[in-house]
């Protein structure tokens, strides 16, 4: 089969075969890569969600992963749009997904009998073994080749460019805990290491522990802007109200010009300065995408043309920014203004849709609370209380009424959340 698929491929084609996790073991992935590297000259194994794996295997390198040279920026630049739609909008992003190269393949595949069509043990060997691999197990196979965790890889030389921290925070917001983990231990005592648990503790709830981490970041490394902004970040709301701790508020002052026209960007937003924030577009439109304060640059660059904006052609502007960062990673803050861009477009699909993505994430957090794998704060809460009696307003009124059946779906799923609420609240 793969020398027939081999034979229909363009000179530069790519042969991408997926398979989920649960539907293998051990055995069956080794075979499966050695098969594959018999007949393709470079296989690369893509790792996009915890339990789905991508093989792309081809006769050349693969031009997306010019994005790991010197060529990203030009790669980026003709092709930003498109890589955007697809998530990637730099190469760390890319760097995220990507799990095993083609060498590290051979040394996992090695000795592995290959698959054929007339003995293949995809068909022949799972239905008796009950094979299934976990996202934990999966990582404890793969993670000895992983080009992110190896010792003396591309990726982790000293005068290497990329950005790990940010590496660090998509693979934990992407739901790579492990992953990260290791990429922390794998610089002990460095502030990339402490960044990297600090992002950690805070997606776990864990406020203090996390400041107390990013403090030691910034310790060892007084220059790093990335620890910098995220030991400043949940104190925003407080900085703008005049509450903030002091250390908070001297620390603001150490921020660089980009991260501190967020800062600046989230009073003026505050006080509804819909003209003083358009005066700071250009130097928001300016933060790059692995800047930790990417999204609340997007937030402010997307809030102030839908909320200061008045016509429909903004609001479609504001949309594409928030579709960019929003596939990245799904704040729900960021859904927020989508919704608010779906009211002002008057497209009420795309609100009731919006909706339903920020009530599961809602219903997930309350889960992991109730597991005891997450913290919610009580300013948290009290804001949470307030969107959803938000969405519950719009989602009774008659701008949804041309989709009645699933506007009634989302608006009950919000009536379970409130309530939920309330007798944790009790």
């Amino acid at each position: 089969y793969l020398e027939i698929a081999k034979d229909h491929l363009a000179e530069s084609g790519v042969f991408v075969q997926w398979i989920n996790s649960t539907f293998i073991d051990a055995p069956l992935l080794r075979s499966l890569a050695a098969t594959l590297l018999d007949q393709f000259s470079y296989v690369r194994l893509y790792q996009p969600t915890p339990t789905t794996l991508l093989f792309l295997a081809s006769e050349e390198s693969l031009e997306t992963e010019r994005l790991f040279g010197e060529d990203a920026d030009q790669v980026l630049g003709e092709n930003r749009a498109h890589y955007s739609i697809l998530g990637v909008n730099s190469a760390e992003d890319l760097l995220v997904s990507l799990n095993v190269t083609t060498e590290g393949l051979k040394e996992f595949a090695a000795n592995a009998p290959l698959m054929t069509d007339d003995h293949n043990r995809m068909a022949m060997h799972r239905p008796f073994s009950g094979a299934s691999l976990t996202y934990e197990e999966l990582f404890a196979l793969l993670s000895p080749y992983d080009p992110l965790l190896r010792k003396g890889s591309f990726f982790l030389r000293p005068d290497s460019e990329f950005d790990l921290a940010y590496v660090g925070e998509r693979l934990i917001s992407s739901g790579f805990a492990e992953r990260a983990a290791a990429l922390a231990e794998s610089a002990p005592g460095t502030s990339l290491s402490h960044v990297i648990d600090g992002i950690g503790f805070r997606y776990a709830g864990l406020s203090d522990a996390s400041t107390q981490a990013l403090r030691l970041a910034v310790r060892v490394d007084s220059e790093n802007q990335q620890a910098k902004y995220a030991l400043v970040w949940p104190f925003l709301g407080q900085l703008v109200e005049g509450v903030a701790p002091q250390e908070m508020v001297d620390r603001v002052d150490q921020l660089s010009d980009s991260a501190l026209s967020v800062v600046r960007g989230w009073g003026l937003a505050h006080e509804r300065n819909w003209s003083g924030l358009a005066a700071m577009d250009r130097i928001l439109s300016e933060v790059k995408p692995t800047d930790f304060w990417f999204q609340e640059a997007t937030k402010l660059r997307a809030d102030r043309r839908i909320q200061g904006g008045v016509s429909a052609d903004l609001s479609a502007e504001a949309l594409g920014m928030l579709d960019q960062a929003i596939i990245v990673n799904s704040l729900t803050d960021l859904l927020v203004i989508r919704a608010a861009a779906a009211i002002r477009l008057k497209d009420p699909n795309m609100f009731v849709e919006t909706a339903s993505v920020i009530a599961g994430q809602i219903e997930e957090s309350l889960d992991r609370q109730s597991e005891g794998a997450l913290v919610i704060t009580d300013r948290h809460l009290v804001t949470t209380q307030r969107r959803i009696a938000g969405f519950l307003g719009q989602l009774s009124s008659g701008f949804v009424s041309s989709v009645p059946s699933r506007a009634g779906e989302v608006r009950q799923r919000f009536l379970e959340l409130q309530a939920r609420l309330n007798s944790d609240v009790q």
